[in-house]
């Protein structure tokens, strides 16, 4: 479990079946440096790999 902002007030890093539910998603969507997810070397969000993680998340 994460705690402070970067958690986005949830509860777990991964939610199984639930990707908006997990901190994981929460953390590579964000731009913010104290939130983001990997904290260094991007400017942007992958969009493709925030679907492809999403989608894993989804179906456990």
């Amino acid at each position: 479990m994460a705690a402070g902002r970067a958690s986005g007030n949830l509860k777990y890093s991964i939610v199984p079946g639930k990707a908006n539910k997990s901190i994981m998603i929460y953390r590579m969507d964000s731009l913010d440096p104290g939130i983001m997810m990997p904290e260094s070397g991007r400017a942007l969000a992958d969009d493709k790999g925030i679907k492809l993680i999403s989608d894993w998340i989804n179906q456990l």
